[in-house]
């Protein structure tokens, strides 16, 4: 009688531990999908937030400060110190007619707009323009087009139509991690 008992007990245990255990994985799976949830509330939360920013510019900024109000959301929103915004010309060159110190070529203090010729694009700005993809690199990387080095970059194509009409540059952040690049996509979507 006292072994049977005992069993019971030992089975009865076994099964304790087993609910127990079982409980345990339900609730951290939940814990796992809540946090995801959360994390993309907050990224999908920022995104707006930008986006109305932008949407701001467009409403109330003089035609001429435009791309350098937009530029300066967009180097304040992913703390990159350096950056250009500019549109495909008829010819594909770029112009950019803002963009934000020295280190790109041709330096931003000439009159107008800044003319980057289809022949010099190379390293990510060729490849994002071209491949109509954002592109990204943490190592050094070449200024737009010959000339000065960068410490990282990020290129964003901005596309209407399946056809790119102009792009985003930042530069010298420490490290652009791929949940910014997908923020940009988001952000060079409202933008076109």
């Amino acid at each position: 009688a006292q072994y049977c008992a005992e069993l019971e007990l030992a089975q009865y245990r076994n099964q304790l531990e087993h609910l127990v255990d079982q409980r345990t994985r339900e609730l951290n799976t939940q814990v796992v999908e809540r946090t995801k949830a959360e994390k993309q509330m907050s990224h999908q939360k920022k995104i707006i937030s930008v986006n109305n920013r932008i949407a701001q510019v467009f409403l109330t900024s003089r035609p001429e400060d435009v791309f350098a109000d937009i530029l300066m959301i967009l180097l304040q929103t992913f703390d990159a110190p350096r950056g250009f915004f500019g549109y495909i010309l008829p010819s594909g060159d770029l112009a950019c007619p803002f963009q934000t110190c020295p280190i790109w070529p041709d330096g931003p203090d000439q009159p107008g707009d800044i003319i980057y010729r289809q022949a010099d694009w190379s390293s990510i700005w060729k490849t994002a323009l071209t491949q109509q993809s954002i592109e990204f690199k943490n190592d050094p990387v070449p200024a737009f087009s010959q000339g000065n080095r960068l410490a990282t970059g990020l290129a964003a194509p901005l596309i209407v139509e399946q056809k790119t009409i102009g792009l985003v540059g930042l530069a010298e952040k420490k490290n652009f991690s791929r949940p910014e690049v997908d923020e940009m996509h988001q952000i060079c979507e409202f933008i076109s």
